[in-house]
């Protein structure tokens, strides 16, 4: 199915239905992970030898046709704990094109549920409710849908617009149903994209692998990605050579809704950074430049002294007892001051689990701190590939320590700087692009390569520069003292002319102390 559409230029654009691409959200504990195990471990194709034996980040299935379903793919989301979905969500990525809401019918709605259900509807996603554990003796349906009514969820057998199913993820009841129903939601979406467009789309994982470097999941939402072609996500870039679909297979192309992996980044993609298909490698180059410009005004604002920003650090403190978790959150918050915000998120006794990575999701900078406690199982994986660190400690005073030195190296430095002198131009010899070889006098202090330099025209500010090298009776030199005349290679892109001045500064970058 595809439509066709012609702009004013004459040029059609071929639109092609799409997969949809979902994502599974709710409280901990009731089953999203096991209800994407149940789904996947069903649609792996015949003879796939073992299966998916390392996780994606997101992975297709196909729905058989049946009598009642049209059939199709699916692409779902596989990232545990949501962090990649909180995270796209807060910087403005669509990634998802519905949502799975599950809610166990031996619980009810919880307070992740809420969370879940807020993240939904501000993404403006149509969603589904699964309600599982209906295997469960215990399990009381009417009472969850009684609860979900309560908090403006009204499904249609209640007179709503949400659909519900009930499944079973421990035994794959209803599971056929369920993807029967995201596909009906879905195509009421009515989910296109243009598969001649140059490809685009999401970052939903990535991680350093020993062997093939940075590598990273993307979903793709729109276009084709080709083998070959650069693609830039946030300021990572790649020209796509190590290029595998979501069963680990060397592909040579793919398009719209399919997740796939790329190996050999510059640097580690951020999780939930657009991507998109670059002309040239030049052109992705510019790009990642831009987003790096973008992003440190973003994070480091041009302000200074007492009205700085404060930098709020979250954190997560888990310890095996009451006593160490009190001194560790004693400890915490004594770090905080004018400069830094200590934030604890939760402090608790007990192991590092999925609980505490799910807090993490969509939060910036978050630090854990365990003490004389371990991870469960493939939580260390998770906050490693999530960015978060998380360290294990069993003296207090190494947790300080490490804390402290982590914050301090999330402050933005300080630059001061120091007025060396000032020299007048009296002839431009040479111009070019980026450089100028100028000489001139000094007229007070002295002027010293490698120093920056203010350029004044008539009084007023028209530019900046660097000194790259000196020379003083045609011999090179570090410095030229008052009085003496000059000649110098000075690297800048303002347009030099004579009766300039420059002002000889030393900047210099001065990290942060806490103890400040």
């Amino acid at each position: 199915m595809h439509m066709m559409i012609t702009t004013a230029k004459t040029t059609t654009i071929k639109l092609s239905a799409r997969a949809p691409i979902v994502v599974v959200l709710g409280h901990v504990d009731h089953g999203k992970t096991t209800l994407l195990d149940r789904i996947r471990s069903t649609s792996v194709a015949a003879g796939e030898s073992g299966g998916i034996t390392q996780h994606f980040g997101a992975y297709q299935v196909m729905i058989p046709h049946t009598e009642t379903a049209q059939g199709g793919m699916i692409t779902f989301l596989d990232t545990p704990g949501h962090e990649a979905f909180y995270r796209m969500r807060a910087r403005g990525a669509a990634v998802a094109d519905v949502a799975v809401l599950v809610v166990a019918a031996d619980d009810g709605v919880k307070p992740q549920t809420l969370e879940s259900l807020e993240a939904i509807r501000t993404s403006a996603l149509p969603f589904v409710v699964a309600l599982n554990k209906t295997d469960k003796p215990d399990a009381n349906p009417e009472r969850v849908k009684k609860e979900l009514a309560e908090h403006d969820v009204l499904i249609e057998e209640w007179g709503g617009k949400v659909p519900i199913v009930a499944v079973s993820a421990k035994t794959g009841s209803g599971i056929p149903q369920l993807l029967e129903m995201i596909l009906l939601v879905a195509e009421m979406e009515d989910l296109k994209g243009d598969i001649s467009a140059p490809a685009s789309g999401v970052v939903v994982e990535s991680s350093l692998d020993s062997r093939r470097g940075n590598t990273a999941t993307l979903v793709i939402r729109d276009g084709t990605l080709h083998g070959g072609e650069c693609i830039v996500a946030g300021s990572a870039v790649v020209r796509v050579r190590i290029f595998e679909d979501d069963r680990g297979h060397p592909i040579t192309s793919a398009h719209f809704s399919a997740p796939v992996r790329v190996a050999g980044f510059n640097i580690l993609p951020p999780v939930g950074a657009i991507f998109r298909v670059c002309q040239s490698k030049e052109e992705a180059a510019e790009a990642a430049a831009h987003y790096n410009t973008e992003h440190a005004t973003a994070q480091h604002p041009e302000n200074t002294g007492e009205n700085a920003e404060v930098l709020i650090v979250p954190i997560i403190i888990k310890a095996d007892v009451a006593g160490s978790l009190e001194a560790l959150v004693d400890m915490s918050k004594n770090l905080s001051g004018s400069a830094v915000t200590i934030q604890v998120l939760r402090a608790a006794v007990g192991n590092l689990n999925e609980d505490d990575a799910q807090l993490t999701a969509g939060k910036e900078r978050v630090l854990v701190i365990g003490f004389r406690v371990i991870f469960e199982p493939k939580i260390e994986e998770l906050f490693r590939r999530s960015g978060v660190r998380a360290q294990v400690f069993d003296v207090i005073y190494k947790a300080r320590e490490w804390l402290k030195e982590t914050v301090e190296a999330m402050l933005t430095p300080e630059i001061s700087e120091t007025t060396l002198g000032k020299v007048s131009v009296l002839k431009v010899f040479k111009q070019k692009t980026a450089e100028a070889i100028i000489g001139g006098r000094v007229l007070s202090g002295l002027a010293r390569e490698g120093s920056v330099v203010v350029i004044e025209r008539a009084g007023e500010r028209v530019g900046e520069g660097a000194v790259k090298q000196l020379q003083q009776n045609k011999v090179p030199v570090r410095e030229v003292s008052e009085g003496n005349e000059y000649g110098m290679l000075l690297r800048t892109a303002t347009v030099m002319e004579e009766g300039d001045s420059l002002l000889i500064i030393e900047r210099k970058t001065v990290a942060r102390s806490l103890d400040a």
